[in-house]
């Protein structure tokens, strides 16, 4: 799942490694240090508090079960345990306690389905790239370590809002806020957001072999799902054309009712004939034998 780099200006001053669990981003002069720290995604916060290695943290939990980690903040600016949090939310102010060399955000994202029972070891054990998995606002300013230059961090996506119900437009209904987003019509493509509850027009309708999707704007949805998240909302000019093809269909069996009707009397008087038939010449073969045995 993408979500935000968690602070607006700065440089990566050291990235993900086997040795460094997460990266750091350090601050540019002029924009100062104690810049806020923003939530990567919505989440609760997991742990909150203060260790000697990292000094002040916060670790959110995510809905896909993804852990966010933000150390070295200032002395008491963290957020407390059980706090929700929307993306982009502030959790904490970059500073630098614990052993740090200066003041920087160290940031760590985990895997997805984390089991219960945060400690920073099982954090760390788990950790995974976050500058594979991070976009950035246009107005942010993340600098590479050895230049001046951008860092190449995609930009935010731009997903659909929510509109009102259009019967001349084939639209969908989403019940639910955890429905993900994602670049490509299949479930291995990167998921770059959640919808919002609400009716979102479609652009593009395909059949994949386990999902129908549908296109909004730029990105996809799986709109058959199981869990009844979603509902197809077919434009009313279709559903006329589709009442129409019905009726032909209906009219059609019907015609094929009545010829398969004329076509069984026809047989039925056919049989009549064929057993008057059989007993004329059961008559005749009875009375030769006689005639025979006479």
């Amino acid at each position: 799942m993408f979500g935000l780099f968690p602070i607006w200006s700065g440089w990566i001053s050291q990235k993900f490694g086997s040795t460094h669990k997460g990266i750091d981003i350090g601050f540019l002069t002029k924009d100062g240090a104690n810049l806020p720290v923003r939530a990567w995604n919505d989440g609760t916060v997991l742990a909150s508090g203060k260790d000697a290695e990292g000094g002040v943290y916060v670790v959110l939990k995510h809905s896909n079960g993804q852990w966010t980690g933000y150390w070295h903040l200032i002395e008491g600016s963290n957020i407390p345990k059980g706090t929700k949090v929307k993306q982009g939310d502030t959790v904490g102010i970059r500073g630098n306690t614990g052993k740090s060399g200066g003041p920087h955000l160290h940031f760590i994202l985990t895997k997805e389905n984390m089991t219960a029972g945060f400690t920073i070891a099982k954090m760390n054990s788990n950790a995974i790239d976050p500058l594979n998995w991070v976009y950035k606002l246009p107005t942010d300013n993340i600098e590479k370590a050895d230049s001046h230059d951008q860092y190449p961090l995609p930009l935010k996506p731009v997903l659909p809002e929510p509109t009102i119900r259009d019967e001349s437009k084939h639209q969908v209904e989403v019940f639910v806020d955890t429905l993900r987003i994602r670049e490509k019509a299949s479930t291995s493509s990167a998921v770059v957001g959640y919808m919002q509850k609400g009716i979102f027009d479609i652009t593009r309708q395909v059949k994949g072999t386990k999902y129908i999707w549908d296109k909004l704007g730029e990105y996809w949805i799986a709109t058959n799902d199981p869990e009844g998240w979603t509902r197809d909302l077919p434009a009313k000019m279709e559903v006329e054309k589709k009442c129409d093809q019905l009726t032909a269909e209906n009219a059609n069996l019907r015609a094929q009712i009545l010829q398969l009707t004329s076509d069984n009397e026809q047989l039925d008087q056919e049989l009549i004939v064929a057993k008057a038939s059989l007993e004329t010449s059961k008559k005749r073969i009875s009375k030769a034998m006689e005639v025979l045995n006479g």
